[in-house]
């Protein structure tokens, strides 16, 4: 199985404060995990989706970050909403910032960080680790392997704004470029999209598991996909 890491996740379920530029009022939320590309965070204040907000971050007193971001996903789950937002604009001293925040007040995760990236390069517990949050759908796909100049059909699995998981009857080799379509059945066109395979495995005979990174996040895709499965 290959995979390419490039975020890492901590999951730190710690308290903050937000304040949106065009309001005065600061607002509580939950920050469920936290990386250096997005985070997921629990509030009880219903947000627009599909929408580039600008924001100040209150980590803690010694910790506080300007970004601007994307919500991705909404979930609703005991009266508390729920929401994935990627950074779309974010400064390399704020992505300092959070590292060191990390660092700071959960150290635990940066050494459980090192250990297990340790044990991966041994070929040891290896993960994917998303940023973004991935709903599994069912949908035919048509793939042109620009490699191999190879077209083939498949099935997603699972589906995400950065990337899409398949199934094929052929092994798709890591790096490859993909051109898709994605058939939507109440949608004449199907859904253009590029990408890269990262990882591919065989699950059973003539059947394999494939993860595609998208070459841009597909937000406004995504978003048109929620709305139809």
């Amino acid at each position: 199985m290959w995979i390419r890491r490039r975020f890492v996740r901590w999951k730190i379920n710690k308290k903050a404060k937000i304040k949106f530029v065009d309001k005065e009022e600061f607002f509580d939320c939950q920050i469920i995990d936290l990386s250096l590309k997005g985070m997921q965070i629990a509030l009880d204040e219903r947000l627009p989706l599909n929408k580039v907000i600008k924001l100040n971050l209150f980590l803690s007193e010694d910790f506080i970050l300007e970004i601007e971001s994307w919500i991705i996903w909404q979930k609703v789950l005991d009266g508390h909403y729920f929401y994935g937002l990627y950074f779309t604009h974010i400064k390399d001293y704020d992505k300092e910032k959070i590292y060191q925040f990390v660092y700071k007040y959960f150290p635990q995760i940066i050494s459980q960080q090192w250990y297990k990236e340790s044990t991966e390069e041994e070929g040891k517990n290896m993960q994917d680790r998303r940023i973004f949050v991935r709903f599994p759908v069912e949908l035919p796909l048509r793939y042109l392997d620009l490699r191999m100049n190879h077209t083939g059909i498949a099935k997603t699995c699972d589906i995400s704004a950065k990337g899409i998981g398949i199934f094929a009857d052929e092994e798709l080799m890591p790096n490859s470029p993909l051109e898709m379509w994605l058939k939507i059945s109440n949608k004449d066109e199907p859904l253009y999209m590029r990408g890269e395979v990262v990882w591919s495995r065989m699950v059973e005979q003539n059947r394999y598991r494939i993860g595609i990174e998208l070459e841009k996040a597909e937000f406004m895709n995504f978003s048109y996909l929620l709305k139809t499965i």
